[in-house]
């Protein structure tokens, strides 16, 4: 038996997140995306690549739910998943390429549609 606390029962909350965004259910995956980081972060640390995935999926269901409305905090979101990333797994790691990656798409997304072309 795992437990509560274990990485692979943590894991498990997040299964349902992810189901749900490959569905485009982005406002349920996010529901269920909240909780998961919460107790990743209390648990496993702040940086830990597992916790960073949960940061980077909120992310990305927060950004395909409402661009505008969630621009700002899938910004913070997608940045700190870069930084963890760079830090505990290097900055050629292909999860850290990926955070990095969304984080420039979606600016590049935001300054096309405010028109401001940066």
């Amino acid at each position: 038996m795992l437990g509560p606390e274990h990485p692979l029962t943590l894991d498990s909350i997040s299964h349902p997140a992810k189901a749900l965004a490959d569905t485009n259910h982005y406002e349920e995956s996010a529901q269920f995306t909240r909780p998961a980081l919460a107790s990743k972060e209390v648990i496993l640390g702040l940086e830990h690549p597992r916790t960073l995935d949960s940061v980077h999926e909120l992310a990305e269901a927060l950004l395909k739910r409402d661009f505008q409305l969630n621009f700002n905090e899938a910004e913070r979101l997608y940045t700190r998943a870069t930084e963890g990333r760079r830090k505990m797994l290097c900055a050629q790691h292909p999860d850290t390429l990926l955070s990095q990656y969304a984080l420039e798409e979606m600016r590049k997304t935001k300054s096309d549609a405010l028109g401001t072309g940066k």
